[in-house]
Order: C-alpha cells, then structure tokens, then sequence
C-alpha cells in the first residue's frame, strides 16, 4: 500500500506582503552641518616632490595648508549660495598661492608660475 502525505505549507503559496511606507522625513531647515578640515598631509607630500621642497620650505607650508583647508571647511559649513562659495572659495585658494609661493626660491617661484598657467586648478 503506497502511503502519500502531503504537507499544506507546500501546496499553499505565501502571500507576498508589501513593504510598509514611511512618511518622508523632514530636513530641518538650516540643517548644520559639520565638514572635517582636509588633512594636509598628501598636499604638503605632494608639493614638496613637485617643487622638491627643502625640509624648512615644508615646516613653513605644512601650516599654510592647514589654515587654507580650514578657512574651506568652515565656507562649506555655513552654506549660502554656489555663486558666493565660488567666489569666497577663490579668494581663500588665492591667498594660499601667494602665501605658497613667498616660501619658494626664485627658481621653484617661476617653476611654480609656469605650472599656474599650464594647470591652473591643480593647487586646490
């Protein structure tokens, strides 16, 4: 005598369930945000290789770049339009450049002068 059992969990399909949905969650409106200061360390490296930076040069440019990646954090906190950041971004990158290059000799000066002009965004 041949026996045959069955299960009902086999012979009945799961009722798919839909995923419950959230209300969208609100944003506060002047949300603020905290932006970590970029760490100056591949900057400075970076630097030093291409304008082969004496280990003075690299004491004097290690705070410039701090002071340049904070004064950038903190734009980026405070948020305003992207016309006034550019602008305000532009001026801080500036003033770095000037900064940097008061550090070279006459020789990485013009050196640094030449890579402005082939590569203008390359020192940000």
């Amino acid at each position: 005598m041949l026996v045959c059992l069955s299960s009902s969990a086999w012979a009945q399909k799961p009722t798919p369930t839909k995923p419950e949905r959230r209300p969208p969650q609100q944003r506060p409106e002047n949300p603020s945000k905290t932006v970590p200061v970029k760490d100056s360390t591949a900057t400075v490296e970076r630097l030093r290789k291409l304008f082969h930076l004496s280990g003075d040069q690299v004491f004097k440019l290690r705070p410039i770049v701090d002071e340049r990646n904070r004064q950038l954090a903190q734009l980026q906190e405070q948020g305003g339009n992207a016309q006034s950041r550019k602008s305000e971004s532009d001026s801080i990158q500036q003033g770095f450049q000037s900064e940097f290059r008061s550090i070279l000799t006459p020789d990485q000066a013009a050196q640094f002068d030449k890579e402005i002009l082939v590569h203008p965004g390359s020192f940000r």
